[in-house]
């Protein structure tokens, strides 16, 4: 399957950022994307782009920090088929310390050999009041998510348009960190409709 580096997406949600902001006067989006081995990027409308600090916590776990507050709460990363029962694989935990803290389960079948693996997965009675969950796409090795949060959604930021996070999931190496599933990128197509929503209401 084919796949896009780190870069390419962020450039690919800018451009759809480009055509939303002619067509919607006013119209800011934040585009964040990293994955599991403290590789992210931060860029506003056609701003440069910023790399996104981080730092491995007490507890080990992954946190990046990011230049916007947000809505805290827990996003739970689904990575089971479509219909099977969720089986939660990675947690992105938005503080109110402007932090997401990026946890990633591990087993006997997906040894810990990235930075977000190596944090104590939280417990399902530790997950946020304020949870949503979305389902992972892309083949084993190359997968991750898309996701755009609603008002009152973790990780939502309501001095701007919309806000993005491209989370690439499954980085086991830190080659393999800067790739990405062409079914996570054909996900984006959406964004210029969902920015277009957003600011007609």
């Amino acid at each position: 399957m084919k796949s896009l580096s780190l870069l390419s997406v962020t450039s690919l949600i800018l451009g759809s950022a480009a055509i939303a902001s002619a067509q919607a006067p006013g119209f800011t989006l934040n585009a964040v994307t990293f994955d599991e081995n403290g590789k992210g990027t931060y860029q506003q409308n056609n701003n440069p782009s910023a790399i996104l600090s981080f730092t491995i916590g007490p507890s080990g776990v992954l946190t990046y920090s990011l230049p916007f507050a947000m809505t805290p709460g827990d996003v739970l990363i689904n990575d089971s088929p479509a219909g099977v029962a969720p089986d939660i694989g990675d947690l992105l935990r938005f503080t109110a310390n402007n932090t997401v803290e990026f946890y990633s389960a591990s087993g006997p079948n997906d040894p810990p050999d990235a930075l977000a693996d190596q944090a104590p997965f939280p417990t399902r009675d530790s997950f946020s009041a304020n949870a949503f969950t979305v389902n992972e796409v892309g083949s084993e090795g190359s997968n991750g998510i898309f996701y755009v949060p609603a008002a009152g959604q973790p990780g939502y930021n309501s001095k701007v348009t919309v806000t993005t996070y491209g989370v690439i999931s499954d980085a086991p190496i830190p080659e393999a960190a800067s790739s990405v599933s062409l079914g996570l990128l054909l996900m984006l197509g959406g964004l210029v409709v969902v920015a277009r929503r957003r600011k007609a209401v």
